[in-house]
């Protein structure tokens, strides 16, 4: 069943559920209101009655009374005796009918009848009837023709109540849907060919952020299949120059052209150690990314630690002529990680910040320990472009297109050091100024 059906009838069916319960309780309080006031009424008439009653028993018993309401039967008003379609019965003391204006039930016993609502009627204080009065209709004729309007108006009420509520289910579920369509007929085009396609945000509803939430995983989309792209294409770029080199110096070997000596076999496994690495280096990427990378963390002492993982870098600093800079926590503070995965994220930053930094610069790796543990690699290299700060964290992404395998690297190491921080539940991010340094912050 479409939509535009189930509103327009769920909107009837509440418009006929109102009327018929307005309907209901508007009927059900003029009629307790009308019985009250009739039955107010009858008691009224009945008192005027009893009045009317003792006087012509006083005068005559009960022979007079009857005569009495015989003698104003058919007449107009003008007293408290004349009739108004009233049917009037009298029992006596002992329960016997001795007034009916009717004369049907003269003479017989009141336990025989069935009457109700009997108002006993006393004279100097002794009980001599009852009398039973039963009017001509409950309602009076402008009664009934105010009740029957009112159920008039009820029912045309609920007509136009209904025709209104399929007219507005018809406007507002084409109203309600149309953004919805809007919706549907991209997600129908919306696949690997079309993933540049966006759903209109028509309004500021559920469908309205429904839209807003299908743009967002479309850019991710989109954004994920560049990627995707790229990665594949260095990928295959990264892996065709050792290959190359492989092959090429393989089939000298085989054609004879150089010998297999000592030198040019060290530089073949060179390679096979490259592509091993960074098949490695992917690996640990896609299981990062899997959330299937395993950490194991321990509680580590940190002034040991990180002064271990700075040391084979002093060498480096030594050869170029760097001011290497330490700034640890001091002995006995601890913290909870996995010791080789940040050792690897420390090293990875630690290596960029010594390639790119020249001879007479400086190198700063500081520890802080707070509620948790901040890192800081910073360096005096040329820096990075502000519009590749966003991308510097990306699988293969070098801001310089010129650099090669060598000076560059594979260009894994950063985003693994992000994966591996991630991991961890930690931040990682980077802050750099053309031509006076970068700064890698780390907080775990």
């Amino acid at each position: 069943m479409k939509i535009t059906v189930k509103i327009t009838a769920a909107l009837l069916a509440v418009a006929l559920l109102s009327v018929l319960v307005t309907s209901f309780f508007a009927v059900q309080e003029i009629s307790n209101s009308f019985n009250a006031y009739i039955k107010q009424n009858l008691s009224s008439r009945a008192q005027v009655l009893v009045n009317y009653i003792q006087e012509l028993y006083f005068a005559g018993g009960w022979e007079a009374v009857q005569a009495g309401f015989q003698f104003n039967r058919g007449r107009g008003p003008g007293g408290p005796g004349h009739m108004r379609g009233e049917r009037i019965i009298i029992t006596s003391a002992d329960g016997t009918v001795v007034v009916d204006n009717d004369l049907e039930y003269l003479g017989r016993n009141e336990k025989q009848l069935n009457l109700k609502n009997g108002q006993e009627i006393y004279l100097n204080g002794e009980k001599i009837g009852t009398l039973y009065l039963q009017p001509f209709t409950i309602y009076g004729l402008l009664e009934e023709s105010f009740i029957a309007s009112v159920k008039k108006a009820n029912i045309l009420g609920g007509i136009l109540a209904v025709a209104l509520a399929l007219i507005l289910g018809v406007f507002l579920s084409g109203r309600i849907l149309a953004p919805l369509k809007a919706l549907i007929a991209v997600v129908g085009e919306f696949n690997g060919k079309n993933l540049h396609l966006r759903a209109p945000q028509m309004t500021k509803d559920e469908i309205g952020e429904l839209a807003a939430a299908f743009n967002r995983m479309a850019d991710t989309l989109e954004k994920n299949e560049k990627l995707r792209r790229q990665m594949i294409a260095d990928i295959a770029h990264e892996l065709r120059t050792p290959l190359s080199i492989l092959q090429g110096n393989f089939e000298l070997f085989l054609e004879g052209v150089i010998e297999a000596d000592q030198e040019n076999l060290q530089s073949l496994a060179e390679e096979v150690k490259r592509l091993t690495r960074m098949v490695e280096e992917l690996r640990e990427l896609s299981l990062a990314e899997a959330g299937e990378l395993k950490i194991f963390p321990v509680v580590v002492e940190l002034n040991q630690f990180f002064g271990e993982v700075a040391m084979p870098f002093l060498p480096i600093a030594e050869t170029k002529n760097i001011k290497f800079e330490l700034n640890l926590p001091e002995k006995g503070l601890k913290y909870t990680f996995d010791p080789d995965r940040i050792k690897q994220v420390v090293y990875n930053l630690l290596a960029n910040a010594f390639q790119y930094t020249g001879e007479g610069g400086r190198v700063t790796l500081k520890v802080d320990l707070k509620e948790k543990l901040y890192l800081e690699v910073a360096d005096t290299g040329p820096g990075i472009l502000p519009e590749d700060l966003p991308y510097i964290f990306e699988r293969f992404y070098r801001g310089e297109k010129s650099r090669s395998r060598t000076t560059g690297g594979s260009g894994l190491g950063l985003a693994i050091a992000k994966s591996l921080v991630e991991a961890h539940g930690g931040k990682i991010w980077v802050e750099s100024t053309p031509g006076q340094g970068t700064t890698f912050k780390v907080v775990l």
